[in-house]
Protein backbone atom coordinates (compact mmCIF):
# COMPACT_ATOMS: atom_id res chain seq x y z
CA UNK A 1 0.00 0.00 0.00
CA UNK A 2 2.46 2.77 0.77
CA UNK A 3 4.57 2.48 -2.63
CA UNK A 4 1.45 2.73 -4.56
CA UNK A 5 0.89 5.89 -2.57
CA UNK A 6 4.51 6.58 -3.32
CA UNK A 7 4.35 6.20 -7.05
CA UNK A 8 0.81 7.99 -7.66
CA UNK A 9 1.44 11.16 -9.35
CA UNK A 10 -2.02 12.26 -10.86
CA UNK A 11 -0.58 15.99 -11.29
CA UNK A 12 -0.86 15.72 -15.06
CA UNK A 13 2.20 17.67 -16.29
CA UNK A 14 5.01 14.87 -16.52
CA UNK A 15 3.47 12.76 -14.21
CA UNK A 16 4.72 9.69 -16.30
CA UNK A 17 8.07 10.91 -15.70
CA UNK A 18 8.05 11.12 -12.36
CA UNK A 19 5.82 8.40 -11.82
CA UNK A 20 8.99 6.27 -13.53
CA UNK A 21 11.53 7.95 -11.68
CA UNK A 22 9.40 6.74 -8.41
CA UNK A 23 9.26 3.63 -9.67
CA UNK A 24 13.56 3.24 -10.47
CA UNK A 25 13.49 5.01 -6.94
CA UNK A 26 11.60 2.16 -5.07
CA UNK A 27 13.30 -0.55 -6.93
CA UNK A 28 17.09 1.13 -5.85
CA UNK A 29 15.57 0.95 -2.20
CA UNK A 30 14.25 -2.06 -2.17
CA UNK A 31 17.00 -3.73 -3.84
CA UNK A 32 19.83 -1.89 -1.23
CA UNK A 33 17.74 -3.44 1.81
CA UNK A 34 17.81 -6.47 0.39
CA UNK A 35 21.51 -6.54 0.16
CA UNK A 36 22.40 -5.18 3.60
CA UNK A 37 19.18 -7.89 4.92
CA UNK A 38 21.44 -10.87 4.49
CA UNK A 39 24.44 -9.18 6.35
CA UNK A 40 24.52 -9.84 9.75
CA UNK A 41 24.73 -7.29 11.89
CA UNK A 42 22.60 -4.99 14.13
CA UNK A 43 19.67 -3.89 12.75
CA UNK A 44 20.71 0.12 13.45
CA UNK A 45 23.73 0.12 11.84
CA UNK A 46 22.15 -1.91 8.63
CA UNK A 47 19.46 1.16 8.41
CA UNK A 48 21.97 3.55 8.77
CA UNK A 49 24.40 2.10 5.96
CA UNK A 50 21.37 1.80 3.65
CA UNK A 51 19.98 5.21 4.06
CA UNK A 52 23.54 6.52 3.58
CA UNK A 53 23.70 4.48 0.18
CA UNK A 54 20.58 4.49 -1.20
CA UNK A 55 21.42 8.60 -1.09
CA UNK A 56 24.34 7.88 -2.93
CA UNK A 57 23.50 5.99 -5.35
CA UNK A 58 19.75 8.10 -6.13
CA UNK A 59 22.56 11.21 -6.59
CA UNK A 60 24.23 9.03 -8.99
CA UNK A 61 21.52 7.71 -10.84
CA UNK A 62 20.07 11.45 -10.59
CA UNK A 63 16.95 10.34 -8.68
CA UNK A 64 16.94 13.58 -6.38
CA UNK A 65 13.10 14.17 -6.49
CA UNK A 66 12.82 10.66 -5.92
CA UNK A 67 15.04 9.66 -2.81
CA UNK A 68 11.98 9.64 0.00
CA UNK A 69 10.21 6.79 -1.87
CA UNK A 70 13.42 5.05 -2.18
CA UNK A 71 14.37 5.49 1.64
CA UNK A 72 10.45 3.99 2.36
CA UNK A 73 11.27 1.30 0.44
CA UNK A 74 14.56 0.44 1.97
CA UNK A 75 12.75 0.64 5.43
CA UNK A 76 10.03 -1.50 4.28
CA UNK A 77 12.48 -4.31 3.39
CA UNK A 78 14.72 -3.70 6.08
CA UNK A 79 12.52 -3.50 9.25
CA UNK A 80 11.65 -7.11 10.91
CA UNK A 81 11.66 -7.85 14.47
CA UNK A 82 14.46 -8.80 16.44
CA UNK A 83 14.98 -11.77 17.79
CA UNK A 84 12.77 -13.39 15.21
CA UNK A 85 14.36 -15.70 13.00
CA UNK A 86 14.46 -13.45 9.71
CA UNK A 87 15.56 -14.66 6.77
CA UNK A 88 16.03 -13.71 3.10
CA UNK A 89 12.65 -15.05 2.02
CA UNK A 90 10.99 -12.19 4.41
CA UNK A 91 13.14 -9.23 2.48
CA UNK A 92 12.57 -10.87 -1.11
CA UNK A 93 8.75 -10.87 -0.39
CA UNK A 94 8.83 -7.54 0.75
CA UNK A 95 10.77 -6.49 -1.83
CA UNK A 96 8.05 -8.03 -4.62
CA UNK A 97 5.61 -6.52 -2.88
CA UNK A 98 7.19 -2.64 -3.23
CA UNK A 99 7.64 -3.80 -7.25
CA UNK A 100 3.86 -4.84 -7.07
CA UNK A 101 2.83 -1.18 -5.61
CA UNK A 102 4.59 0.55 -7.96
CA UNK A 103 2.84 -1.38 -10.76
CA UNK A 104 -0.45 -0.59 -9.37
CA UNK A 105 0.56 3.04 -8.97
CA UNK A 106 1.76 2.97 -12.49
CA UNK A 107 -1.35 1.92 -13.68
CA UNK A 108 -3.08 4.63 -11.22
CA UNK A 109 -1.28 7.09 -12.49
CA UNK A 110 -1.98 6.05 -15.99
CA UNK A 111 -5.76 5.90 -15.75
CA UNK A 112 -5.67 9.60 -14.38
CA UNK A 113 -3.66 11.02 -17.32
CA UNK A 114 -5.85 8.88 -19.58
CA UNK A 115 -9.07 10.82 -18.23
CA UNK A 116 -7.45 14.12 -17.62
CA UNK A 117 -8.71 16.83 -19.32
CA UNK A 118 -6.22 19.93 -19.70
CA UNK A 119 -8.14 23.01 -18.00
CA UNK A 120 -7.96 25.24 -20.85
CA UNK A 121 -9.59 22.40 -22.92
CA UNK A 122 -12.35 22.42 -20.60
CA UNK A 123 -13.01 25.89 -20.24
CA UNK A 124 -13.49 26.28 -24.43
CA UNK A 125 -15.65 23.16 -23.86
CA UNK A 126 -17.66 25.82 -21.59
CA UNK A 127 -17.95 28.52 -23.47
Amino acid sequence: MISVVLVIAPDGKDSNRLAFDRIKANILGSSVGLSLFLIRIPNLFLICIGVALTIVIGIVLKLNTALRPALAALIIVMIHEEGQNSTWHIASERMGCVIIGCIIGLLITIAFNAFHIPKNQSNKDEE
